[in-house]
């Protein structure tokens, strides 16, 4: 691992946290994590 490519960013508490979106992945909706079965029709 290179230690210049970063993906994601904490705060030196841990509770704060920033990542690196990959939007590739939210254009569909059957991409998301969670879909809704009754929405699916209008998918």
């Amino acid at each position: 691992m290179y230690e210049q490519n970063h993906k994601g960013i904490a705060s030196k508490d841990g509770r704060h946290l920033a990542i690196m979106p990959h939007f590739e992945r939210s254009v569909f909706p059957w991409n998301w994590a969670h879909f809704p079965e009754d929405k699916k029709q209008e998918a």
